[in-house]
């Protein structure tokens, strides 16, 4: 309507201004960012930022270079014979993570620090791209939110500092979950097939992503049916194709032979991260849940982060249900696949999940952004900041949810460092173990190791005039197969045996000896510290002539 034509007012609901004497239509107000921060208090906010970015950096970086030696899973994955081979026992790697490590170890040795490096990087990465997401997905707080307990998770921090997948696992899922919030808000064809070959690879480097990328695919499918949206449909079944070829691939080269292997389901679902045969019970699910908050969620108190996750969880679906089913698309498959028995949801092997958990902790504490929230973190000069008691809805959710998580990962924030120290510490000191038999060691001598120290040997000991093993013995229970001295054609022509054992089990310090005894005289002839110890048997008439009790371990060839 043309400027100055007077008008009888109407009751549109809507305000208008007067001017000399004429009612024109006022502008629509301008759109405020949701919740801003006043210029003043946001310079001042940047420098908190410095806090948990340096504390997060500090605990990787220190971690990484005071690590002087390899654990006994990490020695048993880098001893794998191939790029094809997942490892032993319960070490499986995929096989572009494994290729990476033994170029690693070819060009780099032993240095742990080289072989740590990879993992340190993924980690740094991972963690800059979840609070990219955050930024993204959350307003201030939730994001700032996340950056906190993302830097000071222990068990993020100790992956950082392994030779193992687990930090590119969480990578991936950040990727992923990003890329895929992505492509559901362009139309663009092309992005489509760009995530289906990230998703085909990234099998190359995280088991998880055989678990993610469907998950994600599904919540992307919802949305995409609700709309109607038939011909996006057909293109993204068609572009799925390449993902479902490299998982056919990974399948035939490396996963096969891990989903053959009865014995590593079995010693899951000893630890629990499987449900008992007789199928899921209140007491498993129960004991399940409260283990992954504390490992690898690095909460103190189960029950109140678990109930921060699941205010989170609301929030985030009411303000953005379809960015809200892709955070927890990875959550509800790992539930599922561990529920059948077919990936654990426990300790190292479920960090992948942990990027999802984080950010529905992040909505917890301050909600989500909407198509209509401005990016912006600075309130326009102009305008007036909401004053937080317009929204007691939010307040009081954002009260609760920081009273949870305080109580719940305060204190495990607080004291992440000391933490990850005393795991450091706890190592066995192998190289002090090896290096001080390497220089007893004699003409006619045997070696022989356990399978926890024989692994280190692999990787320890690969140089050409090395210390060889003559065989690698197994400790356990007596049974059927394992008879109480079947070990002699190992002793063949020694002149000393030694046996190596990284480990601190019960049997390795007092059944050991005792099954050795058997054969001659027994000296703990190296024990550096806790958890190595080398055992120098001189062969001859026996010094111990008592069978071995039942709850002692019997000594056989592995």
């Amino acid at each position: 309507m043309p400027r100055g034509v007077p008008v009888e007012p109407v009751a549109t609901g809507r305000k208008h201004t007067r001017s000399r004497g004429l009612i024109e239509p006022a502008q629509p107000p301008p759109r405020r960012p949701y919740r801003p921060l006043p210029p003043q208090l946001a310079r001042w906010f940047w420098l908190l930022l410095v806090l948990p970015i340096g504390y997060g950096l500090w605990l990787r970086l220190g971690a990484w270079w005071n690590t002087h030696t390899l654990t006994a899973d990490e020695a048993t994955v880098l001893g794998a014979s191939s790029w094809a081979t997942h490892g032993l026992g319960l070490q499986t790697a995929p096989p572009g993570w494994l290729w990476l490590q033994g170029v690693l170890v070819d060009l780099g040795g032993t240095d742990e620090r080289v072989l740590h490096a990879p993992s340190l990087l993924a980690d740094l990465a991972a963690t800059a791209l979840l609070v990219i997401l955050a930024a993204r997905l959350l307003p201030l707080a939730g994001a700032f939110t996340v950056l906190m307990l993302a830097a000071a998770n222990q068990f993020l921090v100790l992956a950082s500092a392994t030779a193992g997948q687990y930090s590119f696992e969480v990578l991936g899922t950040v990727v992923l979950i990003g890329t895929a919030v992505a492509v559901r808000h362009t139309e663009d064809r092309r992005a489509m097939a760009g995530w289906w070959g990230l998703g085909a690879v990234s099998l190359l480097v995280s088991q998880a992503a055989v678990i993610t990328v469907p998950a994600l695919a599904l919540a992307l499918l919802i949305e995409m049916v609700l709309r109607s949206q038939w011909v996006r449909v057909a293109g993204f079944a068609i572009w799925s194709l390449i993902f479902w070829a490299a998982l056919a691939l990974d399948w035939l080269v490396a996963l096969r032979p891990s989903a053959a292997d009865s014995a590593l389901r079995d010693a899951w679902q000893r630890l629990g991260a499987f449900p008992p045969n007789g199928g899921t019970t209140t007491a498993w699910t129960s004991q399940l849940v409260g283990h992954f908050a504390s490992n690898p969620l690095d909460a103190a108190v189960a029950v109140a982060v678990l109930l921060a996750a699941v205010l989170g969880a609301v929030r985030l679906l009411i303000r953005r249900p379809f960015d809200g089913l892709l955070v927890l698309a990875p959550l509800a498959a790992a539930a599922l696949t561990t529920t059948i028995g077919t990936y654990p949801l426990w300790e190292r092997a479920a960090l992948w999940v942990v990027p999802s958990v984080l950010l529905l902790l992040g909505a917890a504490v301050d909600g989500a952004r909407t198509a209509a929230d401005s990016p912006d973190w600075v309130a326009d000069a102009a305008e007036e900041a909401p004053a937080p008691w317009r929204h007691p809805t939010r307040v009081g959710a954002a009260a609760v949810a920081i009273v949870l998580l305080v109580s719940g990962m305060g204190y495990r924030v607080l004291t992440s460092a000391s933490a990850v120290a005393a795991t450091r510490a706890a190592l066995p000191p192998v190289h002090l173990l090896l290096d001080g038999v390497s220089t007893q060691l004699k003409s006619g001598d045997v070696v022989l190791a356990d399978t926890a120290a024989a692994a280190f040997t692999r990787i320890y000991w690969r140089r050409t005039g090395s210390p060889k093993l003559r065989g690698v013995v197994s400790l356990r229970p007596a049974d059927a197969t394992c008879q109480a001295h079947p070990a002699e054609p190992l002793f063949a022509n020694a002149t000393r045996v030694w046996l190596l054992v990284a480990g601190s089990q019960p049997y390795e310090v007092t059944g050991l000896p005792e099954a050795l005894r058997t054969y001659g005289t027994v000296d703990t002839a190296v024990h550096p510290g806790r958890g190595a110890v080398a055992y120098l048997l001189h062969p001859g008439p026996p010094t111990s002539t008592d069978p071995l009790p039942a709850a002692h371990s019997c000594l056989t060839a592995g």
